[in-house]
């Protein structure tokens, strides 16, 4: 009886293991411009979209120093995401800026998706396009 009931357990777990995979969903997006380097992954997972969105400089971090502020942006399917950082004079730490969001809405996004990106510092003004890899 105990081996019956370990068998039905089993299967009842790798049942939920696999319908777990099989609602899940990733896309990642990359691209750069002459100074930064976009990534955006995307994944979708039980109703709950999961936007994780890097931003790196491809130069020195010194040259980043007088900047006092920077302004960024990524859209995708008719919808903007923007950030500003200010940092006081004093510049950024890092040349990598990231941001993470997720909600409950439900987006259908597909590989062919392109995604914008804007980004301003200083006196500055790149765009990019970061398409799937």
């Amino acid at each position: 009886m105990k081996k019956l009931m370990l068998c039905g357990l089993l299967f009842l777990l790798s049942i939920m293991l696999l319908a777990g995979c099989a609602f899940s969903e990733e896309h990642v997006f990359e691209g750069e411009s002459d100074n930064w380097e976009g990534d955006l992954t995307v994944s979708k997972s039980g109703g709950v979209t999961t936007e994780d969105f890097v931003l790196t400089y491809k130069g020195d971090l010194e040259e980043l120093a007088d900047i006092g502020r920077l302004q960024y942006s990524f859209e995708y399917l008719g919808a903007s995401t923007g950030y500003t950082l200010n940092f006081d004079g004093e510049g950024p730490s890092e040349k990598e800026f990231t941001n993470s969001a997720s909600g409950a809405e439900e987006i259908s996004i597909s590989e062919e998706e392109v995604v914008e990106v804007s980004v301003e510092w200083g006196e500055h003004e790149e765009q990019m396009v970061l398409r799937s890899e």
